[in-house]
């Protein structure tokens, strides 16, 4: 994928050496990699949602990985209602990616994972809160264990 829009960039850079967005300067190659990385995660979003509500499930959690950003520490291992019909858990509105070169992405997942791995309660406030921050699977673990 990141090989075609690189074509296509060439082709229309002309004697350009840079693509600039927003006033950054990327490599083509770099450009290409990072939009075809970013479109992929978008599709893979999409395709998690439409598959989750076609087998009625309603809840999606946001993984916890190793490295989050900043930002996306915001948003890791949340439990989100893509109907926003959930009593407890918040409407999915902001989705994977986050960002350009995002990781982050939806996971199907019902109460009765969540009950069976004795985390409802945790996940409920770490869901709805907007302070708390997790920095690394690990810790993430343990949060959930003092919430």
């Amino acid at each position: 994928m990141s090989d075609k829009i690189l074509t296509e960039l060439r082709k229309n850079m002309g004697e350009e050496r840079f693509v600039t967005i927003k006033g950054r300067n990327y490599k083509p190659d770099s450009y290409a990699e990072l939009v075809a990385r970013t479109r992929t995660k978008e599709a893979t979003t999409e395709a998690t949602l439409n598959t989750s509500l076609y087998y009625r499930v309603d809840l999606v959690q946001v993984d916890a990985h190793s490295d989050n950003c900043e930002y996306c520490q915001l948003y890791a291992g949340r439990v989100y209602s893509i109907s926003g019909n959930h009593p407890e858990f918040p409407e999915l509105g902001e989705e994977p990616p986050y960002h350009p070169n995002c990781r982050c992405v939806l996971l199907p997942i019902t109460e009765e994972s969540i009950e069976d791995r004795g985390q409802y309660d945790s996940l409920v406030k770490l869901s709805n809160s907007d302070t708390i921050k997790v920095d690394s699977f690990h810790r993430f673990e343990e949060l959930l264990q003092e919430l």
